[in-house]
Parts: C-alpha cells; structure tokens; sequence
C-alpha cells in the first residue's frame, strides 16, 4: 500500500500537483497530506485512490469544483477545502461518515450542500472568508456532535434558525458577516462558552442571553449597540467581556453580579461619566475605558485591588485620583492622549508596573520619583512639552522600550 501510494503521488505531482505535510502511519500507511493544484481547474482522479488518507487538504487557485468522487475518502477524519474560483462542492460530500472537522475556506460558494447535515460525527465546521456565501443549510442543525462552529468573514445575513438543536455546541465565531439581528435562538444553545459576533451591524442584544449560563467569552465589539440588557446578569460564568466600538452610553446596575469577570473592554463608546458599577467586580483584571468622553475616575477605582491592566487613553481627564497607587498588582496604566499635567505621587509606588504610556498630554516636567518604578521596561513619553528628563528616569534598570522626543540611549 505504501508503496502504491507514493506511486500515485508521483503521478500526481506530473500533472502538477505539489505536497506538503506529508506523513504516513508507523506501518507506512499514507495518512496525512496537502495538495496544491497548480495550473488546472480540475483536480486528477488518482487523488481519491489515496483511500487511507485521514487527513487532506486540497487548495488552488483555478480549482472550479471539487468532484463527487470525493466520496471514496472512507477514512477521511479532516478535510479542507481552499480556493477562491470554487462554486461547488457535491452532495456526496454527506458520505464522509468519519469526518471530525470540515473546513471550507476562501471560496466563491454562495451555498452549502445541505449533505453536510449528514456528518454526524462532525465536531468541528470552520467554513470562513467566503463572502459570497449568506446563508447556511438548516440542515446543519443535524450536526448533533458538533462543538465548534467557525463562521468568520462570510457574508452571512443571519444564522441558522435550528441552532438550539446543537446540544453540544461550545464555541460560535461570526465575526465580520453581515448579521443585522442578534436571533434569539443562539441564545437557545445552553452549552455555549464562547461566543463572538463582532464586527457585524447589530443594534441590540436580545433579552434571552441571560439563559446562557454557561457563557464564559462574549465578543460584541464593532456593531451599533447602544443599550445592555439587564438579563446579562445572569451571565455569571463569564469572564471576557469585549463591547468597544459601539454606541454604549452606560452600563446597568445589574452586571455587578459578574463576579468572575476579568477582562472588560469599553473602548470607543459614548461613556460620559465612569461607570460605579464596575468598581464591584472585584475579580477584573483588564479594563480599557479608551476614547469615550470621561473627565474623571472616582477615588473608588482603588478598590479593584486585583486589576492588573488599566486604560483611560483619549478622554478629557485632567487628573488621576491618588488611590489609583493603591492597585498593588497593576502592571499597565495607558493614559495617553489626555490632559494631564502630573501624575499623583502614589503612582510612582506601584511595585509591578512595567508598562506605562503617558504620551500626548500636557507633562512639562516627570518628578525623580518616577525612578521608583524600578519594574518598568516600557514607557512612552512622546508629544508632551518637556524641557528635560530626569536622571532617574534615565537610569530604570529594566527599561527596554522607550518613546519620547528625546534621542534614546541617553547621553
């Protein structure tokens, strides 16, 4: 078998196809390749004899259409598919009975073979950059195994109404599709923990997500969302919450209840004034308020002792409370693009922080105790109107990376 196997191989790199990833089993049993089909829009029959393969992936750039002999890959557990000229895939694909993973990806499709609906032990479907594809079989909903689902760059215009139907659904990525509606239904798939519609053009998120209780990632960001729903309490396994670009003006009481989130990103919305009910998620980690309309943090952020990573760049904030000294394990503190003139002196005592960004703001002189920060490997003073530098600055040990309108090393 080996040995007909790499005679097939030979053959087909004569009618210009080249291998990669090659790899064969401890008997010499062919069990893993990569095609490329140069220079032709069909792919040669000898490839579906390759009958032990487990795992193939098949890309070119003038493939049209893959054949329905595809079918005699009995033992195929993971197949790719790759080619921006391909405008079909066949029905017989549905006969893949061992198929774990399935990807489709870069291709002129505009509709899938409802026969995938028959992968049964399907467990992963990564069908992604295909911008002329908009909608998905229903059929996929049959896909009970499934754990995964991939849907990146397409131009969907919604999801699959039968989604509740997948028990065992983990993880949904929609990102960058063309979905107006945030449906109800994915709100139906109880199993999911990641969830990612970002960079989509939806306006609200439905009053049903608060069933999905074992959430632990939403990615919303990029879309026109202008209102949270009070149900995101009842989200409390999560712990990423991702909301920048959107159109949010304030945060519901009601998320203090997300005791296990860590990472919150609010970038570029429409925040007017620091949203108290942040300072009770005691276990936040990350939290990025950049380029919204704020003009103060109250003296209660020192009360998110565990935060780590802070950022409040391009806002109209003209001072920092002192108690900001009191993040013990803050590690990153960006407050660049504001209109700051100093700084409070406990914030030279944060004992980790090694990251600190300062530039575009009003700074004309860095008091010597900033020399404390004997963590510090990057710090970014460009664009503020200093005469000088301090010797102290200039001697950080760690010090690694470093913006400024000075030259650098210093002399």
């Amino acid at each position: 078998m080996s040995k007909g196997s790499a005679d097939v191989l030979k053959l087909l790199e004569a009618k210009g196809i080249a291998f990669s990833h090659v790899q064969y089993e401890d008997n010499y049993i062919l069990k893993k390749v990569r095609c490329m089909v140069r220079n032709t829009a069909s792919i040669p029959p000898e490839l579906w004899s390759l009958d032990t393969l487990q795992e193939l992936t098949i890309e070119g750039d003038d493939i049209a259409a893959i054949p329905p002999d595809i079918y005699k890959l009995k033992n195929l557990r993971r197949l790719c598919i790759a080619g921006p000229r391909i405008t079909y895939i066949p029905p017989t694909i549905g006969t893949l009975q061992n198929l774990r993973q399935l990807e489709i990806v870069n291709t002129h499709l505009s509709s899938l073979p409802k026969e995938i609906g028959q992968l049964s032990l399907l467990e992963s479907l990564i069908v992604q950059s295909n911008r002329h594809l908009t909608s998905l079989p229903e059929e996929i909903g049959s896909l009970h195994n499934l754990q995964q689902l991939h849907l990146r760059y397409n131009g969907l215009t919604s999801l699959l109404l039968r989604i509740s139907l997948l028990k065992k659904l983990r993880f949904i990525d929609a990102t960058a599709n063309d979905l107006s509606v945030f449906s109800a239904s994915i709100c139906s798939v109880l199993s999911l923990e990641e969830l990612d519609l970002s960079e989509n053009h939806l306006e609200y998120i439905p009053q049903e997500i608060g069933q999905l209780k074992s959430l632990k990632k939403m990615y919303l960001s990029k879309n026109t969302i202008r209102l949270l729903p009070p149900e995101l309490n009842e989200l409390t396994a999560l712990t990423d919450l991702f909301l920048f670009h959107n159109h949010i003006r304030h945060l519901p009481d009601d998320i203090s209840s997300l005791q296990n989130l860590a990472f919150l990103r609010l970038d570029h919305n429409q925040l007017e004034v620091f949203p108290y009910v942040i300072l009770q998620l005691r276990h936040l980690k990350c939290l990025d308020l950049d380029y919204n309309h704020l003009n103060a943090l109250p003296a209660e952020i020192g009360q998110l002792k565990s935060l780590e990573d802070l950022s409040v760049a391009g806002n109209n904030l003209r001072e920092l409370p002192k108690e900001l000294g009191q993040l013990n394990k803050l590690q990153g503190l960006v407050v660049a693009d504001n209109h700051l003139q100093e700084l409070p002196v406990e914030i030279w005592q944060l004992p980790l922080l090694d990251y600190l960004n300062l530039s575009q703001n009003q700074f004309r002189l860095l008091p010597k105790e900033m020399g404390q920060l004997q963590k510090l490997t990057t710090l970014d003073i460009s664009r503020n109107p200093l005469k000088d530098i301090p010797v102290e600055v200039k001697t950080l040990p760690n010090l690694v990376e470093f913006s400024s309108d000075f030259e650098y090393p210093f002399q």
